[in-house]
């Protein structure tokens, strides 16, 4: 994901999630792979209900997904398809206010 998108993406998410949930949704966006609930802790140097609670929003809106690793753990990453689909309505969305704000004034 390139630097704008990623930072896009994470103004996006402080905007509607907050700021916790932003810097956990943007270490996730810059990593290439998953990671343990443990090590994302440690990076965003959160307590662990901080990161834990901007986990839940963040699956609940399907922006990261479980998965399973080698050794059979479970890790966490971001959905890349779900990041970008969020940023494309977030940018019509913007646009039809501007639209309607200019069709009100004309």
């Amino acid at each position: 994901m390139s630097e704008t998108l990623t930072s896009l993406c994470s103004a996006l998410l402080r905007e509607y999630f907050g700021e916790i949930v932003e810097k956990v949704g943007t270490f996730l966006m810059k990593q290439f792979s998953s990671f343990p609930l443990y090590l994302i802790r440690l990076q965003v140097a959160l307590p662990l209900n901080k990161v834990k609670s901007a986990l839940c929003v963040l699956i609940q809106h399907n922006f990261c997904e479980f998965v399973e690793n080698e050794k059979e753990l479970l890790n966490i990453q971001y959905n890349q398809k779900m990041f970008f689909d969020y940023y494309i309505m977030s940018v019509m969305l913007i646009a039809l206010n501007y639209y309607l704000v200019i069709q009100l004034i004309c």
